[in-house]
């Protein structure tokens, strides 16, 4: 290996590692080329290909071989150029999803017909061969002299791929700038190779690095433009999930509402039946333990009338009845019944309130904003170790927000997830549906229910109305 190596000129290396990196951009397009949509790849394959073939056969003019050869490869490189020119059109159409147009059907039948002149003895090459010196890289180059014909066929092709190139750039499409860009390089360094022939300068030929620059250059677009489609794919894929698991959750949400409404109705009756009981076997006379039993089923009546209240609450909202609201006096009602509802406290936490006295707020639905806050404060008052509760609200401008603290224990972070669950209650006593409603009655003015710590702990939650544009008409 080392003695094959040794033999090799630089030129003749630097075409074998471009013929290499082309072959494997080749590779990478054609499974690229299976996905929906980058059909175009396989032109951009079948480009990579024959430069990989034009660049190995191009090292052959540094090295010492029987001198026929030098004609024989001049002539197949002239027609794999040809084809590789013609490629570039196809695949700048596909890219766009179009046909070629007739100037570039006609600009590709013309290279077709040149390419395919070369593989004719004599046409486009002669059998003479000159060597040209490179003394600074220590190179000699055989040069085969060309007919006029085969002298004007080049000329051709660069000027076609530079058409090319500009009108990509122009007008680019997808990953039209790097294609552009690097088909006028490839024109460059043919042209640059035209001009050390024809006047026999010393510098070496370009065109095995044009070949790689525009396989590379557009490769690496193709590349990038593959993952960044991968990456959108699969953001719109999560997007997609996500919207999914809404709309089932929704379902879900909807069915249960259903049912809650269904056993709410079915058991409303039935207690009114056992209140009006229970009040009727009072004003009899009753002994200790008679009483004691009364007032057992008097406190899980009045549970299961709370679990009733909140099966119908989380059942709605349904259509909201929007109106203009003083905030001041929806928290001033809604810290009330709050406080009578937990009047069996001890000791009762205390309780305080900050509102602007002018703040109001449009379009919303008052009653099940105060349900709303009447769950919150009804769940801080109830929070473990709990002394203070503060409830405040403030207008940010494009949504009224109203914050429910306590110094209490807080919530768990294994629990946080799931507090806004309906029937989910760390309370023996508890429902489980206070923050399900809250977030029932956010949702239906599209506005949201947070939980976050209360500094020097506790929970807060933080419900926020957007400002709701006037209903029409």
């Amino acid at each position: 290996m080392r003695s094959i190596v040794g033999a090799l000129s630089l030129p003749a290396l630097i075409a074998l590692c471009a013929a290499l990196s082309a072959l494997t951009f080749a590779g990478l397009s054609l499974g690229f080329s299976t996905a929906p949509g980058w059909r175009s790849l396989r032109w951009y394959a079948l480009a990579a290909v024959l430069s990989a073939m034009f660049t190995a056969g191009d090292a052959i003019t540094t090295l010492a071989v029987p001198g026929h050869w030098y004609a024989w490869f001049a002539r197949f490189n002239m027609f794999l150029a040809g084809l590789h020119g013609a490629c570039w059109f196809f695949f700048d159409a596909a890219q766009r999803g179009r046909k070629l147009a007739r100037w570039e059907r006609a600009v590709v039948g013309v290279a077709l017909v040149a390419a395919l002149a070369n593989l004719i003895p004599g046409l486009t090459v002669t059998d003479r061969i000159v060597a040209r010196e490179v003394s600074w890289l220590a190179l000699t180059y055989r040069d085969v002299i060309p007919t006029p014909l085969g002298g004007a066929i080049p000329t051709y092709y660069v000027l076609a791929l530079a058409v090319l190139g500009v009108r990509t750039l122009r007008d680019p499409g997808p990953g039209g700038r790097a294609q552009g860009a690097a088909l006028l390089f490839l024109a460059a360094t043919a042209l640059h190779d035209t001009v050390v022939f024809s006047f026999a300068l010393a510098a070496p030929y370009l065109l095995s690095l044009g070949f790689l620059a525009v396989i590379v250059g557009v490769g690496v677009s193709v590349v990038a433009r593959f993952v960044q489609n991968a990456r959108a794919l699969e953001t719109a894929l999560r997007a997609l999930r996500d919207t999914r698991e809404a709309l089932v959750r929704q379902e879900r949400l909807a069915a249960l509402g259903e049912m809650s409404a269904m056993v709410a109705h079915e058991v409303r009756n039935p207690l009114a039946v056992m209140f009006n009981v229970l009040a009727t076997v009072r004003r009899g006379p009753l002994d200790e333990q008679q009483s004691m039993l009364l007032k057992i089923i008097d406190e899980e009546a009045r549970r299961l009338q709370r679990l009733v209240t909140d099966l119908l609450d989380f059942s709605r909202p349904g259509a909201l009845r929007r109106s203009r609201v003083e905030v001041l006096a929806l928290v001033a009602t809604a810290v009330d019944a709050a406080r009578a509802g937990v009047a069996d406290l001890s000791p009762m936490p205390a309780l305080t309130q900050t509102v602007p006295p002018d703040l109001a707020w449009e379009h919303v639905d008052a009653e099940l904003c105060r349900r709303a806050l009447i769950n919150l404060i009804d769940n801080a008052l109830r929070a473990p170790r709990c002394r203070a509760v503060r409830v405040s609200a403030t207008d940010d401008g494009d949504a009224l927000t109203l914050r429910v603290s306590d110094d209490g224990e807080g919530i768990d972070e294994a629990l946080r997830e799931k507090v806004f669950a309906p029937f989910y209650s760390s309370r023996p006593a508890g429902t489980g549906l206070g923050l399900a409603i809250v977030r029932n009655v956010a949702l239906a003015h599209e506005g949201s229910v947070t939980y976050s710590e209360t500094e020097g702990g506790g929970a807060t939650f933080t419900l926020r109305i957007p400002r709701a544009p006037a209903p029409e008409g």
